[in-house]
C-alpha cells in the first residue's frame, strides 16, 4: 500500500495508475490531497480552499465519481438495422418551457451528434427562432469533415499505422480487457432474453422500454 507521504511524488496519471492497480484507495488519495492542502497553507502567501465534505462526497463506497456518474449511456446496434453508421449523440438536458414562447410545442432537448463511420462529421442541432418566425424550431448545424479538408484515414488503417509503428494507446489495455469481462460475464452466465426484430427496421418493441425516463431513441443524422 502506497503511503500518503508519496502523494507529492506522482502527478494526476502517476496517481490515477496507483488506484487502477489497487496500490492505493481514491479515498486515500483524497485524504493525502486534503492533508498537502492543510500543511502547505500556512506556508504561502495564499490560502487554498478546500471544499473538503463536498470532495468525501464525491467518494461513495469507496469509488471515486467522476462528472458522468448518474448519466444515462443508451447503445443502440444491430446487423439489420434500418441504416449502416456508427455515431456519438449527445442529448442535453430538456430546456424549460419559458414564458416568452407562446406556443404549446415541447421543445427538443439541443443535440450534438458526432458521426463516426462510414462517413465523419459534427453536427449541432439547437432549438432557435428563425428571423421570419414566430416560433422557435430545430436548426441543424453540420460539417462534413470530406468537405471541409477530406476524409481522414478509416479506423483500420489508424490501427494498422499504429501496430507498425509501436503505439498501444490505439489499442484495448489489459485492465480494460478485464474490465470488460466483469461486466459481461453475469450476462453471459445469465443471459437475458433475445427480442427479434424485422430486418431494415429500428429494432425490437422492448427496445422503447430502454429509454423510459431518459426521452426517447433519436434517428441518426444521414445526409441527403
Amino acid at each position: 500500500m502506497t503511503a500518503f507521504k508519496e502523494y507529492g511524488n506522482h502527478d494526476a496519471i502517476g496517481l490515477a495508475q496507483l488506484v487502477r492497480q489497487r496500490d492505493v484507495t481514491a479515498a486515500e488519495v483524497l485524504e493525502a490531497a486534503l492533508a498537502r492542502s492543510a500543511a502547505v497553507n500556512p506556508q504561502i502567501n495564499a490560502v487554498v480552499r478546500s471544499l473538503e465534505d463536498r470532495a468525501r462526497q464525491t467518494l461513495k463506497d469507496g469509488v471515486a465519481q467522476g462528472p458522468l456518474a448518474g448519466v444515462p449511456f443508451l447503445l443502440r446496434t444491430g446487423k439489420f438495422l434500418a441504416t449502416t453508421q456508427t455515431e456519438l449523440r449527445l442529448v442535453f438536458k430538456q430546456p424549460p418551457n419559458l414564458g416568452f414562447f407562446a406556443g404549446a410545442r415541447r421543445r427538443e432537448p439541443n443535440q450534438l451528434a458526432v458521426k463516426l463511420d462510414p462517413s465523419t462529421g459534427v453536427q449541432v442541432r439547437v432549438e432557435a427562432r428563425r428571423a421570419k418566425t414566430a416560433e422557435p424550431e430545430g436548426i441543424e448545424l453540420d460539417m462534413e469533415f470530406a468537405d471541409e479538408g477530406g476524409e481522414g484515414a478509416t479506423p483500420y488503417e489508424v490501427l494498422l499505422a499504429a501496430a507498425m509503428a509501436g503505439d498501444s494507446t490505439r489499442f484495448t489495455r489489459q485492465d480494460g480487457v478485464e474490465e470488460t469481462w466483469r461486466i459481461m460475464q453475469p450476462l453471459l452466465d445469465s443471459p437475458p432474453p433475445v427480442h427479434v426484430y424485422a430486418k431494415g427496421s429500428w429494432g425490437p418493441e422492448a427496445a422503447e422500454a430502454l429509454t423510459a425516463g431518459f426521452g426517447r431513441w433519436h434517428e441518426p443524422w444521414v445526409k441527403a
